[in-house]
C-alpha cells in the first residue's frame, strides 16, 4: 500500500513526520480506553483493540476514503485535540484513558482535527500534560530525538 506525504506547508498536515526503526512515518496522537480499545465515539459499533509496538492494520475491504467516522482509525492530529479527547472522555462518560504518540499506515484523509488512516502502530504513551511538554520540549532542543530505553527505539524529529 502506498504511503502518502502529508506536507508540513499544508495546515492540515500532521505537524511532526518521525523517524522510527529507520522508517519514515507521519506522527498522529491517539486516545483509547485504559484496556486499549477504541473509543466509540460518533457512535462507531466497531471497537477495535490497539496492540502496543505492533501494526494495528485494517483489511482493504473496510477502508472508506471518506469523511465518516467508519472505514479507517482516525487519530488526532495535534497533541491539544488528544488531551481535548482525554477530558471529554472523563467529563462526560466517566472513562479513564491512555493517550499515545502512533506512526499512521497509509493516511489518507484527514480534516482541521484528525487524521484518518488504514493502519497506526501505538509507540510511545504520554502521561499528563507536563510529561508531553518535556517529550516535545527534547524535540525542539533537536537534541538526539527521543529515547525509549525499554523497548531500544530512537526517534527523530523530521522538520
Amino acid at each position: 500500500m502506498p504511503r502518502h506525504d502529508f506536507s508540513r506547508k499544508s495546515p492540515l498536515s500532521p505537524i511532526n513526520r518521525l523517524i522510527l526503526d529507520n522508517q519514515e512515518y507521519n506522527l498522529s496522537y491517539k486516545v483509547v480506553t485504559e484496556d486499549m480499545k477504541s473509543l466509540g465515539i460518533g457512535g462507531n459499533p466497531n471497537i477495535l483493540t490497539y496492540p502496543y509496538l505492533e501494526w494495528k492494520l485494517l483489511p482493504d475491504s473496510w477502508i472508506v476514503k471518506d469523511a465518516n467516522d467508519w472505514g479507517g482509525i482516525w487519530s488526532r492530529k495535534v497533541p491539544s485535540q488528544a488531551f481535548w479527547t482525554v477530558d471529554y472522555m472523563k467529563d462526560k462518560y466517566s472513562t479513564e484513558t491512555r493517550f499515545f504518540l502512533a506512526c499512521l499506515h497509509d493516511p489518507f484523509y484527514y480534516n482541521t482535527t484528525g487524521i484518518k488512516s488504514v493502519g497506526v502502530c501505538l509507540f510511545y504513551e504520554i502521561y499528563s500534560r507536563e510529561h508531553w511538554s518535556e517529550v516535545n520540549s527534547s524535540w525542539r532542543q533537536g537534541g538526539s530525538g527521543l529515547f525509549i530505553p525499554d523497548e531500544k527505539i530512537t526517534i527523530s524529529r523530521i522538520e
